[in-house]
């Protein structure tokens, strides 16, 4: 006698695993919504990974509004810099005394007042780059001295260091209308019009300048070539556009000072430690043979304004040398 054959029940048809996927997901729509959630996670995770290229736009729009905690607009003084800071430091409007000694600079371009913009590219070199990837990346502006300045720092969560892609030449677009960490100054977008205001600060040292960048600033924006008044004028913290003939001829300050009833020669060069230089004091006897000071001089102030220098013997002394000079040698 022959079997019935048998009825299959209404429904879905199951659904076999494939070769090396998970059979415990037998329903079809189920299988579905975890291959969505997949896709999203990956999504994110591209998202948190550093991205690649080959260059970095970075800096503002023109035309929109930038100034100071006095409401003042920006002039040509203002100076931007790309970079990032050492590992472990975080930067906040509370320890500015302690940025420029954890600063790594990537770039640095000037303001312009007659665009209202600041704008620079940047290259991500294969060896060597300043940052590691996927360390976060600031800008910095500055104006002013130690004493006073007028400074602001911010980024974006995505500026992030890239790693270096040559094959891709589409730059990333950094701009300061995308920054949501503002840690001092403010920056505020209505309607598409930025507003960027920078912050008073005191007592604390903006991003050093190099020997070297002060030198192609000056070519840049003077013409100037390399004379022996260069490092009198880096020291001093002048504007290499400055003209030299515009520029105050008198820099160093001698005197007598009086102490104890006798007379010490004594000079003071004012001075910005954010231009580092090394400091050659020497004597004559003749104003033509110049040696080390030696003992012969003491340093009585380094302070952020002047670097002050007092002979050791007062001038009633017979061998006390008659001559004192400082040279300012800047750190290559």
């Amino acid at each position: 006698m022959n079997q019935a054959p048998s009825k299959r029940t209404a429904g879905p048809s199951p659904i076999r695993p494939l070769p090396g996927s998970w059979s415990v997901f037998r329903d079809r729509t189920v299988r579905q919504s975890w291959r969505i959630w997949i896709g999203s996670f990956r999504l994110a995770l591209v998202a948190l990974l550093p991205a690649s290229a080959e260059r970095i736009s970075w800096g503002s729009l023109p035309g929109q509004d930038h100034v100071t905690s006095l409401g003042q607009p920006l002039n040509a003084g203002f100076q931007f810099e790309l970079g990032g800071f050492a590992e472990g430091f975080v930067p906040t409007a509370q320890n500015t005394a302690d940025w420029s000694r954890h600063w790594i600079p990537v770039q640095r371009t000037r303001f312009n007042p007659d665009t209202r913009w600041f704008t620079a590219l940047v290259g991500v070199p294969t060896q060597n780059p300043p940052l590691a990837s996927g360390d976060p990346v600031y800008v910095w502006g500055f104006s002013g001295t130690e004493s006073a300045g007028e400074w602001t720092l911010f980024r974006s969560e995505r500026w992030v260091w890239p790693k270096s892609n040559p094959a891709n030449p589409i730059p990333l677009q950094w701009f300061a209308k995308d920054a949501a960490q503002i840690v001092l100054g403010s920056i505020r977008v209505t309607e598409g019009q930025l507003r960027l205001t920078t912050a008073s600060v005191t007592g604390s040292l903006p991003p050093i300048t190099t020997w070297t960048q002060w030198l192609a600033e000056s070519i840049e924006h003077g013409g100037r070539t390399t004379t022996s008044e260069d490092p009198i004028d880096f020291v001093l913290g002048r504007d290499p556009s400055m003209a030299r003939a515009a520029a105050p001829t008198r820099w160093l300050q001698p005197s007598l000072q009086t102490r104890s009833g006798q007379e010490f020669l004594e000079i003071r060069v004012p001075r910005r430690r954010d231009r580092p230089v090394r400091w050659r004091i020497e004597v004559s006897d003749d104003c033509h043979s110049w040696r080390p000071a030696s003992m012969d001089c003491e340093v009585v102030d380094d302070g952020p304004e002047a670097f002050v220098v007092r002979q050791t013997a007062p001038t009633s002394v017979p061998s006390c040398p008659r001559f004192l000079r400082v040279i300012p040698e800047p750190v290559r």
